[in-house]
């Protein structure tokens, strides 16, 4: 049941909570570490490790704002930092904890999907003033706007469903198999599912995170006044 509707949260729903409370702290301590290794680095010291990983992740995000926002709103990158970090640790946090992830409620889901549906009329209005609203003389541009709202939403959401259904019917394959029955004091499941749980939680999810970050970068992008070659490249990253 949605978090937002019921009266009564079930366990899942309160593990979800404790789950993003969680990813909030892991995030503030993220940031407040990368604050203290970047002030304590000499300048003439070459980045390595988690430093190095920050500074190429950091300087892909910002390039692809500048080409599709342009240089101005590349104060945007610690927003899409914080977004990528925060999906990956959704997953990783259920993973290693057995916590229920946030992203299998749809309220979670349709809240991050919403911030990329109102920047869409943000950033058309910032680039277009009056004449984004000329768009909307056809009824199907703002349907289609819903449809983007939906579909990166779900897109999110069926990842982590789909992945949970695929496992809940391996360990019950596996637990009522005449192998799982034989040997009940070794825990062999360990053997089978370990790399579908490295698919479906750690690459699968790492995957689907960057994939919503550059989806909302693109459709902001689109509202941006641009020739037509470059707005066909920007569609054609969408598909």
């Amino acid at each position: 049941m949605n978090i937002l509707y019921s009266q009564k949260p079930s366990f899942a729903e309160l593990e979800a909570i404790i789950t993003i409370s969680l990813i909030t702290v892991a995030v503030t301590c993220f940031s407040i570490y990368y604050w203290f290794k970047v002030k304590n680095k000499k300048a003439t010291e070459t980045p390595r490790g988690f430093l190095l990983l920050m500074e190429v992740v950091i300087q892909n995000i910002e390039k692809t704002l500048i080409n599709l926002l342009g240089k101005k709103y590349r104060k945007l990158t610690p927003f899409f930092l914080y977004l990528l970090i925060y999906i990956n640790l959704g997953n990783f946090i259920s993973l290693f904890f057995g916590l229920e992830t946030p992203f299998a409620f749809l309220s979670v889901v349709f809240s991050l999907g919403l911030i990329t549906f109102l920047g869409i009329y943000y950033f058309g209005w910032k680039f277009q003033r009056w004449s984004f609203l000329k768009n909307y003389i056809n009824p199907l541009e703002f349907v289609s706007q819903i449809a983007s709202l939906i579909s990166i939403s779900f897109r999110l959401f069926g990842n982590v469903l789909a992945g949970t259904f695929i496992m809940v019917l391996v360990y019950k394959f596996l637990l009522d198999s005449d192998l799982g029955q034989t040997f009940k004091w070794f825990n062999f499941l360990a053997i089978f599912t370990t790399p579908l749980h490295f698919y479906f939680d750690i690459f699968s999810g790492t995957l689907h995170s960057f994939i919503f970050v550059l989806l909302t970068m693109t459709y902001w992008g689109l509202s941006r006044p641009i020739n037509r070659e470059t707005k066909l490249k920007l569609n054609v990253k969408l598909k």
